[in-house]
């Protein structure tokens, strides 16, 4: 499958290091589908600093999501009705700088916040949109809801109500059973396609030590793979590896150097060509 037709990680490789599942769907050749939600939150007062309007997604999440993109809308359907120049201030409202303020929470397990305090709504999407274009998953049943706060009013222009609608889009698998392969069992299946997948998906080697070796080996040996027929980690053996670590090492990270040993071995086999491209 070539990489324009993947999501907006640019190659398998690369989703198999954060979502294992994802990945082998994605291998597998499962059709993946567009996914949009809207949340939608009424002012039917525009006090400033009221109470947080509350808003959920208007559909539930069965299966793993990928948001890639946000975007809003705010509109005053009672300002200036049957004017000419309408459309174009209703075009021109979600400009207006610092009106709304929100705050995102993912429900579910686990429970989290996307912003702890309350960030421009303009801000948040902007943040989003240009800090993680790759994409945002969540995951089967989680939800998101969001808190709305009016900080100014828009256009200065006090005509109730006024509401705010939050557009998510992405993308699902149109088979929801990929959900069923647990993702220990992904990861091996990609391993065994030839992909650099962490080997032990619940070992915890970042520590500030093991965080230091782990750069030192991707910098030096190159651990994600390097051009076709290069030997990388694959040479190096464990006392040279121990001397390129100068640290004690936990298991976790001796496993992911053994790992990246062998990933690169397989990348100089000529019985894989391209692998790791």
């Amino acid at each position: 499958m070539g990489d324009r037709a993947l999501p907006a990680y640019s190659t398998i490789r690369d989703l198999a290091m954060v979502d294992p599942v994802s990945a082998y769907g994605v291998l597998m050749g499962v059709p993946r589908v567009p996914f949009t939600a809207n949340m939608v939150a009424s002012f039917s007062s525009l006090t400033v600093g009221g109470v947080p309007v509350p808003a959920s997604l208007d559909q539930e999440i069965y299966q793993r999501t990928w948001i890639e993109k946000f975007q809003y809308q705010l509109l005053m359907p009672n300002a200036f009705p049957g004017q000419i120049l309408k459309t174009a201030w209703d075009a021109y409202l979600k400009w207006a700088p610092n009106c709304v303020s929100a705050q995102f929470i993912i429900q579910g397990g686990p429970k989290y916040y996307a912003n702890p305090t309350f960030t421009p709504l303009e801000n948040f999407v902007d943040v989003f949109n240009t800090s993680w274009p790759r994409g945002w998953p969540i995951y089967k049943f989680q939800s998101m809801q969001g808190l709305f706060v009016l900080t100014a009013i828009p256009g200065g222009a006090n005509f109730p109500p006024l509401t705010v609608t939050v557009t998510l889009t992405g993308w699902q698998f149109l088979d929801p059973s990929v959900e069923e392969i647990p993702a220990d069992a992904c990861a091996r299946r990609l391993r065994a396609a030839g992909f650099c997948v962490p080997g032990d998906l619940s070992c915890d080697f970042y520590t500030a030590q093991d965080a230091q070796a782990a750069r030192r080996i991707a910098r030096l040996y190159g651990v994600h793979g390097g051009p076709e027929g290069s030997v990388g980690v694959g040479s190096v053996d464990d006392g040279e590896m121990e001397r390129i670590l100068s640290v004690p090492a936990s298991p976790g990270l001796q496993n992911l150097s053994r790992e990246a040993r062998r990933f690169s071995s397989i990348q100089a086999s000529p019985t894989v060509p391209g692998r790791y491209r």
